[in-house]
């Protein structure tokens, strides 16, 4: 290995350790308490460091947003490429599950847009992440339309199923979490599930004709 290489090799674990130490910071006190002294602090580098990589922690939380869309991304490309095979409600909602089981969620993700904090991020990975969000919104309504195929139906519009996927995802996830905190005793995550898959064939039986 040449002395470039392994530079360039120590350059990418550090960034992956900072991110990883930020991303723990985050999960535990949200965007606006942590600073960037407490994430050098605990990747056990110079505070001069972190920013040789990142401008801001609102970068870092944002390639860290970025970095779970594209799990997200990953998951839908699998449950699409498997095909119809009358299973693929199933899948879609297991790649939703796979991408919050050990990730921030979408929900964070969309409303960070809005955020104030937003005007602080960098262009370029801004456009990166409009350019992710787009991929995924595109894989969404082929999956609208494959499971509406699935059922021996054609949407009209697969996009505003895709929508609506993806805003049921959001309300199940939200309240998942929610319910861990405040009111355990009454969620039922699988009847959750179940009942989003539920709503997720009605809508597209509803907005559907049969596929000729």
């Amino acid at each position: 290995m040449t002395v470039a290489e392994r530079r360039a090799r120590e350059k990418g674990e550090r960034r992956v350790l900072i991110l990883s130490c930020a991303r723990k910071l985050f999960e535990e006190n949200g965007l606006k308490a942590t600073t960037v002294e407490q994430i050098a602090d605990h990747a056990e580098l110079g505070k001069g460091t972190i920013y040789n990589y990142f401008p801001c922690k609102e970068d870092i939380y944002f390639q860290l947003l970025i970095d779970s869309l594209d799990v997200l991304r990953e998951s839908l490309e699998w449950a699409l490429a498997l095909g119809s095979d009358g299973e693929l409600v199933s899948r879609t909602l297991e790649a939703f599950d796979r991408f919050h089981r050990d990730r921030r969620g979408l929900n964070e993700i969309m409303l960070f847009a809005v955020d104030e904090n937003v005007a602080r991020i960098s262009q370029p990975m801004l456009d990166d992440y409009d350019a992710l969000l787009h991929t995924v919104m595109q894989l969404l309504e082929d999956l609208s339309a494959a499971l509406a195929l699935d059922m021996g139906q054609e949407l009209e519009n697969p996009r505003d199923v895709g929508l609506f996927l993806l805003a049921v995802e959001i309300g199940v996830t939200a309240l998942i979490r929610m319910g861990r905190e405040f009111f355990p005793e009454q969620i039922d995550e699988g009847r959750m599930w179940n009942t989003a898959r539920e709503m997720l064939l009605d809508g597209i039986e509803n907005r559907s004709r049969p596929a000729c």
